[in-house]
């Protein structure tokens, strides 16, 4: 039970440092608000890079080529690595190429302000060609006007 208590702790604080930090120009934030040391995994489509991030340069620990592996093989090779490099826990970080992403900007009323997360969840089917259970999301509001009574995300 404290375990559990303590990795909600642990990721709520993470979340809000994360957060803390985007407010900050970038140098400030680097300096006050030091990242932990974590995992970072660069993916192309082909080829993930494994890295260990220490704030500076990251230390490249490995590539695997994902092309034509199945999910268990791509989990075998990638547990590999990090039990050569002792990596037990930390932060991870995801990089995609953008190709492999799909940026789209949204106009909705400023009324679902309040419930953005629950009306983009519904809206995922529309706004992609991919369900809402095959996709990870996020958003951002980029403006919002009052007067014209819509939110751009």
């Amino acid at each position: 039970m404290i375990t559990a208590v303590g990795r909600i702790i642990g990721s709520f604080l993470s979340w809000w440092v994360g957060e803390l930090r985007s407010f900050l120009p970038s140098r400030l934030g680097e300096t006050l608000l030091r990242r932990q040391e974590g995992l970072r995994l660069r993916y192309d489509g082909e080829t993930l890079i494994v890295e260990f991030d220490r704030g500076k340069e990251p230390v490249e620990l490995g590539r695997l080529t994902v092309a034509g592996k199945t999910a268990p093989e791509v989990h075998g090779q990638l547990s590999a690595i990090l039990k050569n490099h002792q990596f037990k826990r930390g932060a991870v970080d995801l990089v995609l190429s953008g190709g492999l992403l799909l940026n789209r900007d949204v106009e909705l009323p400023v009324e679902v302000a309040d419930s953005l997360p629950e009306v983009l969840a519904f809206e995922m089917d529309r706004l992609t060609p991919f369900r809402t259970d095959e996709i990870y999301y996020d958003y951002k509001v980029k403006e919002s006007d009052s007067e014209l009574k819509h939110l751009r995300i």
